[in-house]
């Protein structure tokens, strides 16, 4: 069971401030009995400012928790309380654009045992998701290998800049980083009592509000940049050249190695995409992709390096028709379905504003897919296969 209320207040046309307000109950399920009840109040706060050319917001969040968990001595109510920050703050002009976030989201902290729990009360519960404070990218391989935020237990910022060098000449740099708030340790205690397993105490760290690139704390950090040429000015035809670099790394304090160390499973790319489009008679548009990946993959079972392409062709005509033909090969032995190569064509059609059609003929390689921190993994295909996208 879910309720949920919001209230806004515009005391002036520049300032805004607001209150959401989220509870609910549901149920746990457990070693030692089916299920257990629980409960949860999630308050927010928020403000917004907008001055001329700047643009300042803040949401302070909890996640108040109330488990009522069964033990050998009886009943026990267990309350918890999580915290998220998030603020933003942009500044726009006409040629020159650069935008701060920061993110501090403390809603489930837990030690490893718990946050290997998929039925834990206290991470953060399906439905929260504040921004993610990274980018996504439209590029196919740079969207690969993609950071999955922790909405429990992460902090981090990410800094934009839109810049323009003539009237024809434009450029993008973007920088993210983001870690967990801390690292765990085995402490002095040989055991928990029943189950004797050793226990875990979080690290003193005075600076938990910022992220810390030490693979103790299963560091993200990735920096991206663009350039763009108009081939007229105020026009829609373009050439485009980027280049990314990205570090993901997991730690699993579980896996002692010998040397003392925790195991981490570390996942790096380089990656430089370019895109062309030009304006056809009619309507039509023509565009083309090229993405070449160099991968490093610690636990890939083959080999740890190789590189990916991507070559894609597309003719559409904005919004009904659109047909694309990809190609997609690798010289990584390790891949799912043992492919090495992939061909596809897409044809799509719009129904209508809110229904896209889309018939595949071909290969696809397969992957996770993220939007807003929220990923599934797509399995690979080869075949024929239609769908339909509805936007709700």
């Amino acid at each position: 069971k879910i309720r949920a209320g919001s209230i806004e207040l515009l005391p002036y046309p520049s300032f805004s401030m607001g209150l959401n307000f989220v509870s609910g109950e549901f149920f746990v399920p457990t070693t030692f009995v089916l299920l257990e009840p629980a409960k949860f109040d999630m308050p927010e706060f928020f403000g917004h400012v907008q001055l001329d050319e700047i643009d300042f917001f803040a949401s302070y969040a909890e996640k108040r928790t109330r488990e009522k968990r069964s033990t050998f001595m009886g009943n026990t109510d267990i309350g918890h309380k999580g915290t998220g920050f998030y603020t933003s703050v942009a500044y726009t002009a006409e040629s020159f654009g650069v935008s701060f976030e920061y993110k501090d989201y403390r809603f489930g902290i837990a030690d490893p045992y718990d946050r290997n729990e998929p039925n834990r009360a206290t991470k953060a519960l399906a439905f929260q998701n504040p921004p993610i404070v990274h980018r996504e990218h439209s590029f196919t391989l740079l969207s690969r290998y993609p950071h999955v935020i922790d909405f429990s237990d992460e902090v981090g910022y990410q800094m934009d800049i839109f810049y323009t060098v003539c009237k024809q000449f434009t450029g993008s740099i973007n920088a993210a980083a983001a870690s967990r708030h801390y690292s765990f340790v085995l402490s002095g205690d040989s055991s928990t009592g029943i189950v004797h397993l050793p226990l875990y105490m979080a690290a003193p760290r005075k600076s938990s509000f910022l992220p810390n690139l030490s693979p103790r704390y299963s560091p993200f950090w990735e920096f991206y940049t663009d350039l763009q040429y108009y081939l007229e000015e105020g026009g829609n035809d373009y050439a485009l050249i980027g280049f990314n670099r990205r570090s993901n790394v997991t730690v699993d304090e579980l896996s002692i190695l010998p040397s003392g160390e925790p195991a981490t499973d570390a996942v790096r790319t380089t990656a430089i995409p370019v895109a062309m489009q030009y304006s056809l008679p009619n309507g039509w548009v023509l565009k083309f992709d090229s993405e070449t990946q160099w991968v490093y993959e610690k636990k890939n079972p083959s080999q740890p390096y190789y590189k990916n392409q991507l070559f894609s062709l597309s003719v559409s005509r904005s919004p009904e028709y659109s047909v694309t033909l990809r190609y997609e090969l690798t010289n990584d032995h390790g891949t799912v379905d043992g492919h090495r190569d992939w061909t596809a064509i897409d044809i799509g059609f719009r129904l209508s504003a809110s229904h896209n059609i889309t018939l595949t003929a071909g290969g696809d390689r397969g992957g996770q897919i993220c939007a807003n921190g929220v990923c599934r993994v797509v399995n690979p295909f080869i075949g024929v296969r239609a769908s339909i996208m509805s936007y709700l």
